[in-house]
């Protein structure tokens, strides 16, 4: 087996000693380990170290657009200018322009209702002289808070409940079953909006 080629993959590693069980003993000839962290201070191995960096303006400008379904031949300036701004808003990360790419075209919105929409909700945690890394950390958590805030209330009482359960032992039951309980009524058949 360590005969042939192989690749092994560590995903956003935080605690490199988490991944000791993992790593092959001795010379690796044949494989190679691909470890993706956001903390490049991590791990006492000598790593062949790949700085990714983010997205310019523009770059994340063409992401999110891509991800828009539109061309950019038929982009006019205003809406490429709005474009970079959202790009500039969660620093060029690119999971975060398809994340927003995937929410505007979903809520059908204007670039620029997103940009009103995503400075509401994060104007306190965010701000041009924020540190980039706690920018990062609340990037994620806003975008998500946008796309709660467009659920009709028995929705995100929906999400609320079921956040609390397994996601594995979740009976459709509780999806398809009239309630008597007060808190579930709004699941009964007569009462769903969902």
């Amino acid at each position: 087996m360590l005969d042939e080629e192989w690749l092994l993959v560590f995903d956003n590693v935080d605690d490199f000693r988490d991944l000791a069980l993992f790593l092959p003993n001795g010379a690796v000839k044949h494989g190679s380990i691909i470890i993706t962290t956001q903390d490049s201070q991590i791990g006492p191995y000598n790593l062949n170290r790949i700085a990714v960096e983010p997205f310019n303006s523009q770059d994340g400008s063409w992401l999110l657009f891509e991800h828009l379904g539109q061309q950019m031949s038929d982009i006019d300036p205003e809406e490429s200018t709005l474009a970079e701004e959202i790009s500039d808003l969660v620093d060029g990360l690119p999971l975060f322009l398809t994340c927003i790419g995937a929410f505007i075209r979903q809520a059908n919105c204007t670039l620029r209702e997103f940009i009103d929409t995503f400075n509401e909700q994060t104007a306190p945690w965010t701000g041009r002289g924020a540190k980039a890394a706690w920018r990062y950390e609340k990037a994620p958590e806003a975008v998500f808070d946008i796309a709660l805030s467009k659920l009709p209330p028995e929705s995100r009482e929906l999400i609320n409940i079921l956040a609390f359960l397994n996601p594995d032992r979740i009976s459709d039951d509780i999806l398809v079953s009239d309630h008597e309980d007060p808190s579930l009524q709004f699941l009964n058949r007569e009462n769903r909006t969902l």
